[in-house]
């Protein structure tokens, strides 16, 4: 276990590298852009105004109309999370044959740098769904007892 923590500490700058250039890659180099991230933005419209304006759905015992939303949409966050990292890990090894065969690094970084990749990925999810629900007038904080704080 000592060896490997060290190994991934020797190699810390190839994971963070990685990581960066998994990103750029995946978003900044495309010419769409961060259609990654369209789509799950557009889940959180969807959800914010038919749940709140066209089905008049409520949490039981909180007056915002867009809690069940956000109530959703965090479970949806969680989710895109655990199956992302799940899904690409199954095929993880398979997927980098080619770098395993050419480069010599602990092969414990490639764990690491999906796991950074995925996460990257869905902080920037989080603060654009943050955004949204701050467009539409939730500021997250106390609604225990509709004090607004």
């Amino acid at each position: 276990m000592n060896g490997m923590l060290l190994a991934v500490w020797r190699f810390r700058h190839f994971i963070v590298s990685s990581i960066v250039n998994e990103f750029r890659a995946r978003f900044i180099r495309s010419r769409l852009g961060a259609v990654g991230i369209i789509h799950p933005l557009m889940q959180v419209v969807i959800f914010a105004f038919i749940l709140s304006h066209v089905l008049a759905s409520k949490l039981p015992g909180i007056d915002n109309r867009y809690a069940y939303a956000i109530y959703l949409m965090a479970g949806t966050l969680a989710w895109n999370l655990f199956s992302e990292v799940v899904l690409r890990g199954l095929t993880l090894f398979i997927d980098n044959g080619n770098l395993l065969k050419k480069i010599s690094f602990p092969r414990i970084s490639l764990p690491l740098i999906l796991a950074g990749g995925v996460l990257l990925n869905n902080v920037l999810l989080l603060l654009a769904i943050l955004l949204i629900f701050l467009l539409l007038g939730h500021v997250p904080g106390c609604n225990c007892c509709g004090c607004h704080c």
